[in-house]
């Protein structure tokens, strides 16, 4: 009975393991977007999202490594994936978005000085808008494991103690 208890226990232990070992994936790193006319006058909200962002680089139009670029203005949708020319890093400071991106009628200008866009509306009532402002980008901090993870890792590291503790007293048992 407590060999195939040990199993189990064996078991247990290596799938808690499994269960927490890292995604083989690349690593996205996300950045939060605000797009405000002033710092009290904000006027949108977004994600950037780069798999395998490297520090410094630039990632132009159709960049498979940008996964995310969305945000909503003036509560309107926009996706601009694929609809910009170029975000440009410093280190880990986007500095640069250039090109027209957006969707008609609505339309996002990225005026090509650093961060500043012009949001452009024309519809019948109310009629034009026309504001220019400032993209603010930070990059959001990956999270902390859920609870259910390091439960898990707590029950994998458990049962390897547990293992080697049996086969210690088996072990003295045996002499």
């Amino acid at each position: 009975m407590f060999k195939s208890m040990s199993a189990v226990v064996l078991l247990a232990s290596v799938l808690g393991m499994v269960a927490v070992a890292p995604a083989s994936a690349a690593i996205v790193t996300d950045f939060s977007l605000t797009f405000e006319l002033s710092p009290s006058d904000i006027i949108g909200t977004g994600t950037l999202g780069i798999t395998g962002f490297t520090p410094g680089a630039t990632y132009g139009a159709g960049a498979a490594a940008v996964t995310e670029f969305d945000a909503t203005i003036n509560g309107k949708p926009f996706n601009f994936i694929g609809n910009f020319s170029a975000l440009v890093f410093s280190g880990s400071t986007l500095t640069a978005v250039t090109a027209n991106a957006g969707v008609n009628p609505n339309t996002i200008l990225f005026t090509g000085t650093g961060l500043e866009f012009t949001y452009f509306f024309n519809a019948a009532p109310p009629a034009l808008v026309n504001e220019t402002g400032t993209l603010v980008v930070a990059e959001i901090a990956p999270g902390v494991p859920e609870p259910s993870t390091w439960a898990m890792m707590i029950l994998g590291f458990a049962g390897l103690g547990f293992m080697a503790y049996r086969k210690n007293r088996t072990a003295l048992n045996a002499v």
